[in-house]
């Protein structure tokens, strides 16, 4: 969402999202938040079982925090309300808004919501 809506604003887009089972889908994300983990050490990965979480380090939100207070104000705040938003929804209710936003991912789902 923020990659493509706020491109402008981010200087990207910095990933090439396709249709997949639940969604827009880039292995380049997780490339990049085990670049994150591993030799930054600004996101811990949590595994199990077969699947992953993701969260900041103490050290990753601090330097989060700063990133966006170095953003200009729009940015900021369009990140914020993204993250807001996401947060606030159920992973059906956000799987299903993004398919509504972007009808076109859902070519590939398994998805049934």
């Amino acid at each position: 969402m923020i990659d493509r809506n706020a491109a402008a604003l981010t200087n990207g887009p910095h990933f090439n999202f396709a249709a997949y089972d639940y969604g827009p889908f880039d292995s380049a994300v997780y490339s990049e938040l085990d670049w994150l983990s591993n030799s930054q050490g600004l996101v811990e990965v949590v595994r199990n079982g077969r699947y992953r979480t993701y969260r900041l380090t103490a050290e990753g939100e601090r330097q989060a925090h700063s990133a966006l207070g170095e953003m200009n104000q729009e940015t900021g705040t369009y990140i914020g309300q993204v993250k807001d938003w996401v947060k606030s929804l159920s992973f059906r209710d956000l799987v299903s808004a993004v398919y509504d936003a972007y009808p076109e991912m859902r070519v590939n789902s398994i998805f049934r919501g």
